[in-house]
């Protein structure tokens, strides 16, 4: 395995790196978390962690300070306001000398070989190194129909800091995370820091390296059911990212859509209204691609114990949230005169 020289470094050339998680009421899966990362197969003294918890109201901090008790390494807690995830890897980065800042989230789970794996790809001039996302479920907290849930097995424009790692040169050149990217008042992440830093470490002449075999995995997080139906807000910042970064045109579905889901969505809304305006059915025959492109949410409902009057209000539910989106979207288009569907 190719290593990266340090001048900070130490044991067969490897770099100091610090691990930093931001969370907020996320007690029960940071545990998980913090089980996982204190099991990373690098050498102890060149490791440690931060965690940075956004105001939680939840038993976060004693899950730390359990955590500290038993870490082979140093375990770091700080407490601050919540103004967003950008501003709490900034202050974690702040708090650090390492020559390697890893990023991940607190319902991630992480295999051992994870750092050794991101650290090995930092050769000269790679300024980040990122991996899949993928998708996990806990047996004993399987997720409710309202909740949140991340997949990005292929590399793609986002680079996640669910699993991402920077050279400290590339982080502090560019200026860390952009804060401007913080909450909407309930709460809820704008989101786009990590594609916004991404890309501005790339233009600055670093190169990205993907990792396909060193994934973390995600576990689905609950939310209210109103926090659900209004996420999908969030999709507003694409606009204004291909607005400032041109290059993600390429990246998106067909150049125009967020993903081929919304795509297909766009006919079966436009199906629906012409039914309603007309009083013929025939035009709901366009919203079939969608429903079948959405299916697996209902697999279970189908399935013994069958809960067939589910499948309708899931249905109705989930178009709700690409109605959200779809608004959003060309709200922000026509806000940013760029168009993103």
């Amino acid at each position: 395995m190719k290593h990266v020289a340090s001048s900070n470094g130490g044991e067969e050339g490897l770099p100091t790196v610090t691990i930093i998680v931001p969370t907020y009421n996320r007690a029960t899966s940071l545990a998980d978390t913090l089980h996982s990362l204190m099991a990373q197969d690098y050498p102890r003294q060149l490791l440690d962690m931060i965690v940075v918890d956004n105001s939680s109201t939840d038993d976060t901090k004693e899950v730390v300070l359990d955590a500290q008790r038993v870490s082979p390494f140093p375990l770091r807690y700080f407490r601050k306001e919540n103004r967003g995830p950008a501003a709490s890897r900034n202050y974690g980065i702040e708090r650090s000398s390492a020559r390697v800042l890893a990023f991940t989230d607190s319902d991630c789970q992480i295999p051992p070989e994870w750092v050794l794996k991101g650290v090995a790809r930092l050769g000269p001039g790679v300024g980040l190194v990122a991996g899949p996302v993928r998708p996990v479920n806990t047996p004993e907290r399987l997720p409710a129909f309202f909740s949140h849930q991340t997949d990005h097995g292929e590399e793609d424009y986002r680079y996640a800091t669910a699993n991402v790692f920077y050279a400290r040169d590339a982080i502090e050149r560019c200026g860390g995370f952009d804060e401007r990217f913080g909450c909407y008042p309930w709460g809820t992440p704008v989101g786009g820091e990590d594609t916004d830093l991404a890309w501005r470490v790339k233009r600055a002449g670093y190169r990205s390296v993907f990792v396909a075999d060193n994934p973390v995995y995600h576990e689905a997080t609950d939310m209210p059911m109103l926090t659900w139906l209004i996420e999908p807000v969030r999709a507003q910042i694409l606009p204004r990212l291909v607005k400032d970064l041109p290059e993600l045109r390429d990246r998106l579905w067909a150049r125009y859509f967020i993903s081929r889901s919304a795509a297909l969505f766009y006919p079966a809304l436009a199906g629906a209204l012409v039914t309603v305006a007309r009083r013929h059915p025939a035009p709901l025959l366009l919203a079939l691609p969608w429903l079948w492109d959405q299916r697996s949410m209902i697999e279970r409902d189908i399935r013994y114990p069958r809960r067939w009057w589910r499948i309708g209000v899931k249905y109705g539910l989930t178009a709700e949230r690409y109605l959200v989106q779809s608004a959003a979207l060309a709200y922000a288009s026509l806000r940013h005169r760029t168009l993103v569907l």
